[in-house]
């Protein structure tokens, strides 16, 4: 079997995937960029071996995978691909402590894709991390506030919006979503108690 994975470099890529999922990134890495040398013309697996780096913790080299990956916009795989490299990169950069650059990103990703990432939990944790490294505190505790609703716990919610409306501009639209979402669980709280 092992003589088979060799030979075929999907069956590698099947492989490199479960290893992936044990948590063997080195053997994954290892599986997938052997797969990638017999297909070369299937760059978005790059992508999927960036992936890799990240959930090992290797930042630099994700980063060195992805600042070289150009995909078109002309098909739905292509800007799908385009998406998931900027998450990736969103990702990396943060991995990496380069919060300013990372919160570049993940605004963008958040603007341009607000109803795919809302309730991503990880999405909104890590974005809200970035924003407050960077000193955008009103944006930082309006996505925690976002976090700890989605997780159900009111309290801290209710403490990050109160935080962001001290940083948002009234004017924004932040700023009126922010008042909404504490005054809904304002209500849901005095209610439970």
């Amino acid at each position: 079997e092992l003589l088979l994975i060799k030979k075929d470099p999907w069956k590698r890529l099947i492989f490199a995937f479960a290893l992936e999922n044990a948590k063997f990134y080195k053997r994954a890495i290892n599986q997938m960029k052997q797969a990638i040398k017999k297909l070369p013309q299937k760059k978005y697996f790059k992508l999927d071996l960036a992936e890799i780096y990240i959930k090992w913790g290797k930042f630099s080299e994700a980063l060195n995978i992805l600042k070289n990956l150009n995909f078109t916009n002309d098909t739905y795989v292509s800007k799908f691909c385009n998406l998931k490299k900027e998450y990736l990169l969103a990702r990396a950069y943060y991995g990496t402590g380069n919060y300013s650059q990372a919160y570049l990103i993940f605004k963008k990703l958040f603007n341009s894709y607000r109803e795919l990432f809302k309730k991503n939990f990880f999405f909104l944790y890590i974005y809200g991390v970035s924003a407050l490294q960077t000193g955008e505190q009103g944006i930082g505790h309006y996505l925690f506030g976002r976090y700890y609703q989605l997780l159900g716990n009111y309290i801290a919610a209710i403490f990050h919006y109160k935080k962001a409306l001290l940083f948002l501009n009234k004017k924004d639209k932040m700023y009126k979503m922010t008042k909404r979402y504490l005054k809904i669980l304002k209500a849901k709280t005095s209610r439970e108690e």
